[in-house]
């Protein structure tokens, strides 16, 4: 039985930080947030420092017919996070290892892409293909190189300047709803 595309993504998201954390000799420490409501399925630091950048994953086992391998991510608001601590990593991955590794700072990520909308989103549409000189092929990363692009990519994130929300816009607080007997 194939993998399902969670369990695709989940494996993807555990074997990054795995690969970045040892070939970074283990100057990258890893938090996964309880929840991925903002497209942050990792935070990533320097150990001993606060957070440096947030990194969404997606991960394929597989490119299409044609040769490309393909993301997309939608963004309901219409508005994509636009901050160099934002980071795409895009995973061909197999059983065990990165084939390859395509990470990206959002501002390139969102120029890049292709943009197109689906029931009022922003859709970003990645297409690549592993071995092409194509537009992607200056993000594209080796395993061994993956831990080391991350930590270039973190040290240009001016400290403490995370990025907040994905739309900029503070959350809206909805009231906690009371059951009878609480």
């Amino acid at each position: 039985m194939p993998l399902s595309d969670t369990q695709v993504g989940r494996a993807g998201e555990q074997l990054f930080a795995a690969i970045a954390t040892l070939t970074s000799d283990g100057e990258l420490e890893f938090y996964r947030p309880e929840t991925d409501d903002d497209h942050r399925d990792l935070e990533v630091g320097r150990k001993g420092r606060m957070g440096g950048a947030y990194v969404q994953v997606k991960s394929r086992t597989a490119v299409g017919a044609d040769g490309y391998l393909r993301v997309h991510v939608e963004f309901p608001t219409g508005k994509p996070i636009d901050h160099p601590g934002f980071i795409y990593a895009v995973l061909l991955i197999d059983p065990d290892t990165i084939e390859t590794a395509w990470i990206v700072p959002s501002p390139d990520f969102n120029r890049l892409s292709e943009h197109s909308m689906t029931a009022g989103a922003l859709q970003l549409n990645f297409y690549a293909r592993p071995q092409e000189d194509d537009r992607w092929a200056v993000f594209r990363s080796p395993a061994p190189q993956v831990g080391p692009r991350l930590l270039q990519l973190i040290d240009a994130v001016p400290e403490g300047r995370l990025p907040a929300r994905r739309d900029g816009e503070p959350r809206q607080r909805q009231p906690l709803k009371r059951t009878e007997g609480m």
